[in-house]
């Protein structure tokens, strides 16, 4: 029994609990502070919209890379005909999402209205967007 004692009195003394890695606490380093600069953020902006995708493509050793997707060429060349119809698709969108905000918020009142229970709204609700 003593000598289980003194394998734990030596393993305690041979290390140190007063060091964070002894309790698996992550040592925090110092964070250098950002770069605030105009031409830094103008150059973040810049980026951020040609980094937000990567497309997959394949080169002639059947690697794949990734290279970022740059939407403004595609932009740049839309007609009035290409812009009329997004604008028709986004309103589109954009009144779908308000009548289902509409819809589920006034879940309890519509479920009153047609004599039934609120499950069998939020239901149908769940079942049209499918």
């Amino acid at each position: 029994m003593s000598s289980v004692r003194s394998a734990r009195t030596e393993a305690s003394d041979n290390d140190s609990l007063d060091s964070k890695a002894d309790f698996g606490i992550p040592v925090r380093e110092k964070v250098p502070s950002p770069d605030l600069s105009a031409s830094n953020i103008a150059r973040y902006f810049g980026s951020r919209f040609t980094t937000l995708a990567k497309t997959p493509i394949s080169n002639e050793h059947t690697k794949v890379e990734f290279k970022s997707l740059n939407p403004l060429p595609a932009i740049k060349a839309m007609e009035l005909h290409h812009w009329n119809l997004f604008a028709h698709g986004f309103l589109a969108w954009t009144i779908d999402a308000t009548d289902f905000f509409c819809v589920s918020v006034s879940a309890s009142s519509i479920a009153k209205s047609l004599d039934v229970n609120i499950t069998s709204v939020t239901w149908g609700l769940t079942l049209v967007t499918l």
